[in-house]
């Protein structure tokens, strides 16, 4: 029996390589089937081969285009990246779909530069959709809980060695095949350690 297929969707060279991390980690977990889908033609940097390329102009055609590959070839969970623009598209073409979204890197907020970063806009609403937000810090998680997003539907993977590992076992919780990965542990140093008292 051929595995769940979970669509990691990327259009931004840093979404790609994050996302083509994890893809590797689930390859080696054997849980679920990785595929690639590039929204761009080309990553000459990385050594990355997506699986699929959807190229659509603007960025609003991509919601119909992946919703068409989507009712021809329907993955468990659609996974992408942080603030990546095709991400948020892919998040929207999904929900639309009625796939549950895992958003890598979720919870990062640019709190007090006074600057509205559309990377950041592409996050919330990508929040907004998201059945799974796996946060790399502690700080991302609250932001997320401040906006209201259920504490059960996050998980802090860290941004250790062992982080794609953990998003690769929380997608697979999210697939309905595996139980979910423990959170990355925190430690709060005493007050007296961090304010040097």
């Amino acid at each position: 029996m051929p595995q769940p297929e979970v669509h990691l969707v990327f259009g931004a060279a840093e979404a790609a390589a994050e996302l083509g991390v994890v893809a590797d980690a689930m390859r080696q977990a054997s849980l679920v089937a990785p595929v690639l889908i590039a929204t761009a033609s080309a990553y000459p940097d990385l050594d990355l081969r997506p699986d699929l390329t959807i190229e659509a102009e603007p960025l609003a055609g991509l919601i119909p285009a992946l919703a068409g590959l989507w009712a021809l070839r329907t993955p468990a969970v659609v996974l992408v990246a942080a603030d990546d623009p095709a991400g948020m598209a892919a998040a929207m073409a999904a929900a639309w779909c009625g796939l549950p979204v895992a958003h890598l890197g979720a919870g990062v907020r640019e709190d007090g530069a006074g600057i509205d970063f559309p990377g950041e806009t592409h996050g919330r609403l990508v929040g907004q959709v998201a059945a799974l937000h796996l946060v790399a810090r502690p700080v991302d998680a609250m932001n997320l809980l401040d906006e209201g997003i259920p504490a059960g539907d996050l998980l802090i993977t860290g941004n250790d060695t062992l982080a794609p590992r953990r998003a690769a076992q929380a997608v697979a919780a999210l697939a309905g095949l595996t139980p979910r990965p423990a959170p990355m542990p925190v430690v709060i140093a005493n007050a007296a350690a961090r304010f040097g008292g």
